[in-house]
């Protein structure tokens, strides 16, 4: 639909909202909603998370803590 956002921008941005951990009540019930709304929703949301579980669990990877080091110098 012409000025919508394509259904992955939707995701990131309901994902960064529940990620900031200050999603209001109301908006939590529109995330289920939009989430309910279509199976190709939740496969979006469904890869957000996946990813940031994944690349959360690189923080502790020995050569990433020594890139994180050198980057910072």
């Amino acid at each position: 639909m012409p000025g919508q956002p394509d259904v992955d921008t939707q995701a990131a941005s309901w994902f960064s909202r529940w990620r900031s951990g200050k999603m209001r009540p109301d908006e939590h019930a529109a995330l289920k909603q939009w989430l309910a709304a279509s199976p190709h929703h939740r496969t979006a949301y469904s890869y957000l998370e996946l990813l940031w579980t994944r690349l959360e669990a690189t923080r502790a990877v020995p050569r990433v803590l020594r890139w994180r080091e050198q980057a910072r110098r």
